[in-house]
Order: structure tokens, then C-alpha cells, then sequence
């Protein structure tokens, strides 16, 4: 749900590389978690799941949240 709130992932950031990549990884280890989406607060460019942005795990703000996932078999 684009806009409600910045989602974060499970990835480390880093910057992506030149090659084309479908579902690019992070690192497997890093400073900042990556957070994908856009939120109300932020301007509407920033409200698509393309757009990265990222902060340490411990940073808490208003409009990050996350996404409760679960793989069914």
C-alpha cells in the first residue's frame, strides 16, 4: 500500500551497481536498513516502491512502519 507509510525491508543498503538486476539483494551485512515506499508525509514522487531511502535500525520516525509477510505452503 504505497503512501501510508516508508516500509522496511529486511536489506542492508547499499547503492545499486550498473548491471541490470531483477530483485537486487542488499549486502549481507551493513550499517543502514532500506526502506521502500514513501509515506504521507513525503512528496508523491516518493510514493512507489522503486524509491529507496534508508536510516539505522534503531531510528524510529512517525511514518516508518513495516509489513507483517508470511509465506503460506
Amino acid at each position: 500500500m504505497h503512501g501510508n507509510a516508508w516500509e522496511w525491508c529486511q536489506d542492508w543498503y547499499a547503492a545499486y551497481g550498473s548491471e541490470a538486476v531483477s530483485d537486487p539483494k542488499g549486502p549481507a551485512q551493513g550499517e543502514s536498513r532500506l526502506l521502500r515506499g514513501g509515506a504521507f508525509s513525503g512528496r508523491p514522487s516518493s510514493v512507489r516502491s522503486a524509491y529507496r531511502n534508508n536510516f539505522q535500525p534503531g531510528y524510529r520516525y512517525i511514518s516508518f512502519g513495516f509489513r507483517v509477510a508470511r509465506t503460506y505452503r
